[in-house]
C-alpha cells in the first residue's frame, strides 16, 4: 500500500513544495498528463520522516494543507482527514465537490488532531484531486507542527528578549485569575456548567472527532477577535427559554468573532434554545461564508436566535439541516439560510429580512424533499430579495403554511428544473407572487396571494432553458396591481376553482368575484358573510389559505382621494393615513401612475397621522394635515390607476377608480371619496363612499387671503404659494424667531417661489410677503 511507511518509492520523482502546475509559481512542477483536456484526476505525494526517539508518542499536532482543489492526508497509513472530497471510498478517478479559485488557492487550511508517531520511519501521505479533467491548475503544500512544552520557568519579567536561530516555541503561563478558560482542543468529552460561565476561548476551538461538547443551560462562551469553532466530534448545546446559551465576542476585544463550524461532524449536534452573536465568517470564501456553517454534517438547531452578525446566519452543504422555532436576521447581502446538496427542514421560524439586494430568506439548491412550514417570512426589500428561491434542481419542495410578506422580487422563486408543492400559503405584497421559470414547476393548493403585482408567473428567464408550468387549485388571487396571472408561450399554467377580483383572466377553472376578507391589510383572510370563496373548494371546503397570523397591518393607507374638480379643475388630491402602530417614515414614499411624487427627505408619520397630497396646494390652507404638492401629472376624470410604493418600490396600496358604478359618481359639494372602514379592501368601489366636500376646506381659487407653506414642517425644501398679484411689488422675508432676516427674495410676479433651507437650524420661523405673515417649523 502506497501509503505505509515500507511502501518502494524508489521510482517516483522527487522536488521541494510547492508542488503543482498552471499558476507559475510552483518549485517543482508534476505532471498532468499527456491530453490537457483530459488531465488526471489525482496526483499522489509521500513524505518520510523519523520519529521520536525513546518509542512511540501521542501528540497534538496542527497540519497546514493548501490544495487546489480537494485532498485526503494520511499518517503511517491511516486517514487523518479529508478537505474538499466526499465521504466513502476514494479512487484515482474521484473528483472533487468543488473547485478551488481565488484565495482559495492560495490560502492554508488548519487542521488540528492527535496523532500517534513511530519510532523510527513515519510517513505522510497526500493524493490530490482535481474537480474536472480540464481544470487548468493543481497547487499542494502541507506542513505538520506540534509543539512539546518544556515545563521549566524561563522568565517572570513582562517582556521577554529572545534571539531566535531556529524554530522554537513559547508558552505564556498566567497567573489564575478565577476566569474559565475553555481549552483550544477538546480531545475528550467535557461538560460546561453555568457556575463557571462565562467561558473565555483564547483563540481557536476544536472540538474533535473523538469528543463530544456538552452545553448546560447559561453557559456563554466569548470568542476573541478573528477565533473560530470547529465542530468534527459533537456538540450539544441544550439552553432554556429562561437561560438561553449563547455564544459571542468577547467585549473586552474588538471586531467579530469568526463562526460555528461543523467540520465533517455527523454528531449528534444540538443547538437548542442558543444565541450567536457578534459572529462574521470563516476563513473559505464559499464553504465558511457564514455564522453559522455545515459541511457534511448533521446539525438540529431549535429555538435559535441568530440576529446580530456581520454575515449571512446560516450556511449548509452537504449536511442534514433541521431549524425550528428560530427566529433569523441578516443586516447584509446573502442568504438568511442556504442549503446545497443535502436535505432542510424548517419549521415554525421567523425571517426578518432588510433592504441590501440579492438577498433571500430561504435558499436550496441541490436539494430534495425540502420542507418549509409554519414560517413567516418578511421584509426583504432589497432589489433582487425573494422569499424563497429553489434552484439547481430541488425537487419536492413542501411549502406549507408560511407567509410570505414584503419582497421586492418573488415570494417563491422556482427555476432551474426545481419543483415545489404548495399549500395553506399567503403571500402578499411582492412583485411576484409565485414564479416558476427555466424548466421549474409547482404545484398549489388552497392559497392565498394577495397585493402582489403579479399573482402568479410562469416563464423563461435564461434564453434556451425553457418555460415553466404551474397549476393552482382552491386558491384566491386578490387585489394584483398588475395581473393575477401571466405566462408566456413557452410556459403552461392551469387553474382549478380559483377565484381572482382584478384585470382578467382567461381560464375556465377561474371566476371573478369579491372574496369578502375580513381585514386582508391585517392578514386577517378569514371571510365574512356570504363570501363566495365560503365552501367553495371541490372539496367542499373554503378556498384560500385560512391560517391566522398575527403580525403588524400594512400601515400606510391611501383612505381619501378626490378627482373631480367640479368646483375648479385644480381641485385634486389624496390623503394617506398611517394605520399602524409604529411611525412610518414617508421618505422615499412615492406615486408613479397617473401623477409623480416623492417625498425627498426624511419626514416622520406617527400611527394615526396623515398627510395630504394635492394638485395645488394653495387651494388647502386650512386642513388640519401637512400638505404635499405633487411634481406633475393629474388624476383622470375618466378613470385612473393610483399606485402608492414605498421607498423600495414594492406597492403598499393602490386602487383603480372609475366615474361610473360600483364606484360612487362625484357630484357638485360631494366630490371627496372616503373609505368606508379600514377593513376593506381598497379596490373595490364598493368600499368607498362620497363625503362633502366642505370637509376638505378648499380655498375659492379668487382668494388670496393667506400665505400657503409647504410641507410645513419642513427640512430642506420649502414652497410658499399663494403669493397674491396685488403685493409682486413685495418682498418675501424669511425671519426667525429672534427677529433676525434669514432669506430674502426679489420681488416676483409669480404666484409662488421655492427656497432651500437646509442650512437653517431646527426651530419656529415667520414667513413674511407684503402685510401677511405664516408661521414655519424647521425640524
Amino acid at each position: 500500500d502506497w501509503r505505509n511507511p515500507g511502501f518502494d518509492d524508489s521510482m517516483w520523482s522527487s522536488g521541494e513544495a510547492e508542488f503543482g502546475y498552471g499558476d507559475g509559481d510552483e518549485s517543482t512542477v508534476v505532471s498532468f498528463g499527456t491530453d490537457p483536456d483530459n488531465k488526471h484526476p489525482t496526483t499522489y505525494f509521500r513524505r518520510v520522516f523519523e520519529g521520536p526517539e525513546g518509542g512511540a508518542q501521542d501528540i497534538l499536532a496542527t497540519f497546514k494543507l493548501r490544495r487546489d482543489d480537494g485532498a485526503v492526508v494520511y499518517l503511517n497509513g491511516e486517514e487523518m482527514f479529508r478537505d474538499n472530497l466526499a465521504p466513502g471510498d476514494i479512487s484515482h478517478d474521484t473528483f472533487a465537490l468543488d473547485f478551488a479559485g481565488g484565495v482559495a488557492e492560495e490560502q492554508w487550511n488548519h487542521h488540528s488532531r492527535p496523532i500517534h508517531l513511530l519510532p523510527g520511519p513515519n510517513v505522510i501521505c497526500v493524493e490530490v484531486h482535481q474537480f474536472s479533467p480540464t481544470s487548468s491548475d493543481v497547487s499542494f503544500d502541507l506542513e505538520l507542527s506540534s509543539f512539546v512544552e518544556d515545563e521549566s520557568l524561563i522568565s517572570t519579567a513582562p517582556t521577554l528578549p529572545s534571539t531566535l536561530d531556529q524554530s522554537e516555541g513559547f508558552v505564556a503561563r498566567y497567573e489564575p485569575t478565577g476566569e474559565c478558560l475553555l481549552p483550544s482542543l477538546v480531545a475528550e468529552d467535557l461538560t460546561l456548567t453555568q457556575e463557571c460561565s462565562p467561558y473565555l476561548a483564547t483563540g481557536h476551538v476544536t472540538v474533535l472527532d473523538s469528543a463530544t461538547l456538552f452545553l448546560n443551560p447559561g453557559v456563554e462562551i466569548w470568542f476573541p477577535t478573528e477565533a473560530r469553532f470547529v465542530v468534527q466530534g459533537g456538540l450539544q448545546a441544550e439552553g432554556t427559554a429562561d437561560s438561553p446559551i449563547v455564544f459571542k465576542a468577547n467585549p473586552n476585544n474588538v471586531g467579530p468573532w469568526q463562526h460555528i463550524h461543523f467540520d465533517g461532524s455527523l454528531g449528534p449536534n444540538l443547538l437548542r434554545h442558543v444565541v450567536v452573536e457578534g459572529a462574521s465568517q470563516g476563513p473559505h470564501p464559499v464553504h465558511d461564508r457564514a455564522a453559522v456553517t455545515a459541511w457534511f454534517a448533521d446539525v438540529t438547531m431549535e429555538d435559535m436566535v441568530v440576529v446580530h452578525n456581520e454575515s449571512n446566519p446560516i450556511y449548509a452543504e452537504h449536511s442534514n439541516i433541521v431549524l425550528v422555532n428560530s427566529t433569523i436576521h441578516s443586516d447584509v447581502t446573502g442568504d438568511l439560510i442556504n442549503v446545497r446538496h443535502g436535505s432542510g427542514w424548517i419549521d415554525s421560524c421567523t425571517f426578518i429580512g432588510n433592504d441590501q439586494p440579492d438577498t433571500d430568506a430561504i435558499d436550496y439548491d441541490v436539494v430534495d424533499g425540502g420542507v418549509v412550514q409554519n414560517c413567516i417570512l418578511r421584509d426583504f426589500t432589497g432589489p433582487n430579495s425573494d422569499g424563497i428561491d429553489l434552484g439547481e434542481g430541488s425537487h419536492n419542495t413542501f411549502i406549507s403554511n408560511t407567509l410570505i410578506h414584503r419582497c421586492s422580487d418573488k415570494g417563491v422563486s422556482i427555476g432551474q428544473g426545481s419543483t415545489a408543492l404548495i399549500e395553506g400559503a399567503i403571500i402578499t405584497q411582492c412583485a411576484l407572487g409565485i414564479a416558476a421559470k427555466d424548466l421549474g414547476g409547482a404545484e398549489a393548493d388552497h392559497t392565498t396571494i394577495y397585493g402582489c403585482e403579479t399573482g402568479l408567473a410562469t416563464y423563461e428567464k435564461n434564453p434556451g432553458m425553457g418555460g415553466g408550468t404551474i397549476h393552482i387549485s382552491n386558491s384566491i388571487l386578490s387585489n394584483s396591481v398588475d395581473s393575477p396571472a401571466f405566462w408566456d408561450s413557452l410556459s403552461t399554467g392551469t387553474m382549478d376553482v380559483v377565484l381572482y377580483d382584478s384585470q382578467s383572466l382567461e381560464d375556465e377553472g377561474a371566476f371573478f368575484s369579491n372574496p369578502r376578507f375580513s381585514n386582508p391589510d391585517g392578514h386577517n383572510f378569514q371571510f365574512l358573510p356570504g363570501s363566495p370563496a365560503l365552501g367553495a373548494a371541490a372539496d367542499g371546503t373554503d378556498l384560500g389559505s385560512q391560517v391566522m397570523w398575527n403580525i403588524e397591518s400594512r400601515g400606510l393607507a391611501i383612505v381619501e382621494f378626490g378627482y373631480a374638480g367640479l368646483s375648479s379643475s385644480e381641485l385634486e388630491w389624496v390623503v394617506l393615513e398611517n394605520e399602524g402602530t409604529s411611525a412610518i417614515n414617508l421618505q422615499g414614499h412615492h406615486f408613479d401612475d397617473g401623477i409623480t411624487w416623492t417625498q425627498p427627505d426624511s419626514f416622520w408619520m406617527e400611527p394615526g397621522a396623515r398627510v395630504r397630497l394635492v394638485k395645488d396646494a394653495s387651494l388647502f390652507p386650512d386642513v388640519p394635515e401637512p400638505v404635499f404638492q405633487w411634481s406633475s401629472g393629474q388624476l383622470s376624470d375618466q378613470g385612473e390607476r393610483i399606485v402608492l410604493r414605498d421607498a423600495s418600490g414594492i406597492a403598499i396600496d393602490h386602487l383603480e377608480y372609475q366615474p361610473t358604478s360600483p364606484w360612487p359618481v362625484p357630484t357638485p359639494g360631494m366630490e371627496k371619496l372616503v373609505r368606508v372602514a379600514p377593513e376593506l379592501d381598497n379596490h373595490f368601489g364598493s368600499s368607498w363612499t362620497l363625503a362633502s366636500t366642505a370637509g376638505t376646506n378648499p380655498a375659492p381659487i379668487s382668494s388670496w387671503s393667506r400665505l400657503v407653506l409647504y410641507p410645513n414642517p419642513a427640512r430642506d425644501q420649502l414652497t410658499v404659494a399663494n403669493l397674491a398679484p396685488s403685493y409682486s411689488s413685495s418682498e418675501l422675508m424669511l425671519v426667525n424667531s429672534a427677529g433676525q432676516v434669514v432669506f430674502k427674495s426679489l420681488p416676483s410676479s409669480s404666484s409662488f417661489i421655492s427656497m432651500d433651507i437646509s442650512h437653517l437650524q431646527p426651530g419656529l420661523y415667520f414667513v413674511k410677503h407684503g402685510s401677511r405673515s405664516a408661521k414655519l417649523v424647521v425640524h
